[in-house]
């Protein structure tokens, strides 16, 4: 009996169409050119498409798990949408993706997302933007060379504060750089620890060069992990690309080498226990210090901190709770001002991610490549992720010696 292929790795979003509550499945690497709207009745069969069921066996199981009866051609046709969007793990989806992954290492230079979006596509007009923003700043920190940074990968409009606090005190350090690591969150990470590129990402003022080199040599240090296999995240995650763009900027436009690592959740570097690394972190932590040795290198976290409330799939932040939100979000910090990562870890694991921390493991490795030394928090936000407030992120801004 043929089995359904699996359902891939979806963004799912509330969504209304045509006064009707529904549910919008976006594929995070726009493997397909359009994305797919299900009434939330649907989501059950979406369930089901775990790779081990035929037609029959989903309709026998919405039947008596859910209790609701579908014909088998509605079955087939909500099934063929999918097929159609590029969402089940099949050869269709296997020939596209090939198409894609093509096309994106053929271009000249990875694409700017959120251009005209998130921040102006023009360099003037960028400018013209970011800088009123820093001049509310502190000054830049003179005669001292940070070696590592934690900004926000949120939206400028809601983060400007702790993006300009950060990057202002940083600037000499931003411009004397000969060499940038960016770890990004991977929000998708579908399994994948470590995802690389071998593609340069570009901002309005030109390309940063990725050493291909580098990258190659990287994944022939860690053999054991495909960090290929989740490269096209690169296309659409915007966590590196908006601490980039910034840090361009904030160099006067000026080029030079970027290493882009996206970073998938902390729970892939560790053992079943939560507690030992495995064995190939180390391996990875020594290939990138032998990276930096000898140079002036700025090793970046596109972090951000707790993501909690309703749009979280939480419940709604009352007043009151925003105050708990930042004492967590104060023990956290203090590790990273110890430059801890194990006690980083530790605080993470006590309440069980309960925050929902988005940046935890950028974070971390950050604070492994630069322990022993010590770091400063030089901004700290609380921003609205809704428009009732009752969803809340938290940012912060670091500097390591």
């Amino acid at each position: 009996m043929t089995k359904v292929a699996r359902l891939r790795t979806v963004n799912a979003l509330p969504a209304t169409h045509e006064n009707r509550q529904m549910v919008l499945l976006q594929d995070p690497l726009g493997i397909a050119s359009k994305s797919v709207l299900i009434p939330p009745e649907v989501t059950p069969l979406l369930m089901l498409c775990d790779g081990t069921r035929s037609v029959k066996q989903i309709q026998s199981d919405l039947a008596t798990k859910y209790g609701f009866i579908v014909q088998l051609d509605e079955i087939q046709a909500w099934l063929q949408l999918l097929n159609d969007a590029a969402l089940l793990e099949n050869d269709d989806f296997r020939v596209q993706k090939e198409k894609v992954l093509k096309a994106y290492r053929e271009n000249a230079s990875r694409h700017m997302t959120l251009a005209d979006d998130i921040y102006p596509a023009e360099s003037e007009a960028l400018s013209a933007a970011l800088e009123p923003y820093l001049t509310l700043a502190s000054p830049a920190l003179n005669g001292e060379f940070f070696a590592g940074m934690i900004c926000p990968h949120i939206d400028y409009f809601r983060g400007w504060r702790v993006y300009a606090e950060v990057m202002s005190r940083a600037r000499e350090s931003i411009k004397e750089a000969e060499f940038i690591i960016v770890l990004g969150t991977d929000h998708f990470d579908d399994g994948n620890p470590l995802s690389l590129t071998q593609q340069s990402y570009k901002t309005p003022y030109g390309i940063l060069p990725t050493p291909k080199q580098l990258v190659s040599s990287l994944q022939r240090e860690l053999p054991e992990i495909d960090m290929f296999a989740g490269e096209l995240r690169h296309r659409f995650e915007h966590s590196i690309e908006l601490a980039l763009v910034w840090l361009h900027h904030m160099r006067d436009g000026a080029s030079c080498d970027v290493l882009p690592i996206l970073c998938g959740a902390h729970d892939l570097f560790f053992e079943e226990d939560g507690n030992a690394e495995q064995l190939w972190v180390s391996t990875f932590i020594t290939k990138l210090k032998d990276m930096i040795q000898g140079k002036k290198a700025l090793i970046v976290a596109a972090a951000d901190l707790a993501h909690v409330g309703l749009a979280f799939g939480g419940t709604a932040i009352a007043a009151e709770q925003r105050a708990q939100v930042a004492l967590a979000d104060e023990k956290l910090l203090q590790q990273v001002k110890d430059v801890d990562p194990q006690a980083f870890i530790d605080e993470i694991n006590i309440v069980n991610d309960r925050y929902n921390v988005c940046g935890t493991t950028p974070i971390y490795l950050l604070l492994r490549l630069l322990a022993p030394s010590t770091a400063q928090i030089v901004g700290y936000e609380l921003c609205p992720a809704d428009s009732y407030e009752t969803s809340w992120v938290s940012v912060c801004g670091a500097l390591i010696d």
